[in-house]
């Protein structure tokens, strides 16, 4: 299974951003991946764009990084855009605290928003 393949979740994208020195939750970046999915389509370089721009970074640091994050936009997309309603929001599960859950929860609205 590809890096393409594989389910792009909350502690994998979380690491993702940590190898890119930030500290921030992907909730919120989540949250305005399916708002711009929702209105319109974000092709998979302004998306890196953005993504990096969010990290304070240049480019992904490699290819598997871009591969992941591009991933992760495909994934989102498919799931807005699917008939089975299987979108979920990219938040800390259960291995989380219940403030970081709200805190998540939070982020990835004011994403949205």
């Amino acid at each position: 299974m590809s890096l393409i393949d594989e389910r792009q979740d909350f502690s994998t994208i979380a690491d993702l951003f940590l190898l890119h020195g930030s500290m921030q939750s992907p909730a919120f970046l989540d949250g305005r991946l399916c708002a711009r999915l929702a209105m319109h389509d974000i092709d998979p370089a302004a998306w890196l764009e953005e993504v990096c721009q969010v990290l304070g970074v240049e480019q992904p640091r490699d290819e598997p990084s871009a591969e992941r994050f591009l991933a992760w936009r495909r994934q989102t997309l498919d799931a807005l855009s699917g008939g089975e309603l299987g979108y979920e929001p990219l938040l800390p599960d259960e291995l989380f605290s219940l403030a970081e859950r709200a805190r998540g929860l939070k982020e990835w609205t004011q994403g949205f928003l």
